[in-house]
């Protein structure tokens, strides 16, 4: 009750000093500064709780009043499942030969997908390269890669394959995925 009773006495003489200042067309800021100053209250006790902890930074934490250093995480990169993504292939383009086969422009399309936990890729801001393999093509498989541009966006880019024939189904999987943290 006592400390209470006192800042009241300080705001009164402040505003007191105050009033006298403006009234008769004094210095505003003197008047205040004359007025804390002349006033005998005690000064009010900061608040500095025993066995605080100085400032923490990264990686630490205070546990009763001690510093504790925080050990780095230990909880593993989620890992990528390249069987968990889906992809399908758009043709660009298309010119056969009878039968001769055919040369065959083919892109991966929006379909592109991962089918897991979007916060999985999240976690790699180095951003993933994803390994896909490509069937249809005379020679055997073709292997291509795209990058991810951003949470499930890539950079992908067209792959020219021949084929046998007209009919010849072409199609993609995805065989690995590599990020970077």
């Amino acid at each position: 009750m006592m400390k209470r009773f006192t800042l009241f006495a300080v705001a009164a003489v402040a505003t007191i000093g105050l009033v006298s200042a403006c009234g008769s067309g004094g210095n505003f800021g003197v008047a205040v500064q004359q007025a804390v100053e002349s006033t005998s209250a005690p000064a009010v006790p900061s608040y500095e709780p025993q066995g605080s902890c100085p400032q923490l930074q990264t990686g630490q934490s205070c546990a009763n009043g001690q510093l504790v250093e925080t050990p780095p995480s230990t909880t593993p990169p989620p890992a990528i499942d390249p069987a968990k993504f889906t992809m399908a292939l758009k043709v660009m383009s298309k010119h056969c030969f009878g039968s001769a086969g055919c040369n065959v422009e083919v892109i991966p399309d929006d379909s592109l997908k991962y089918n897991g936990p979007e916060s999985d890729l999240d976690y790699y801001s180095g951003g993933c390269s994803l390994t896909y393999q490509i069937l249809g093509d005379e020679s055997g498989e073709v292997v291509e890669t795209a990058e991810s541009s951003g949470p499930g966006s890539w950079q992908v880019h067209s792959t020219m394959l021949q084929t046998t024939s007209s009919k010849t189904k072409i199609s993609a999987k995805v065989t690995d995925i590599r990020c970077n943290e």
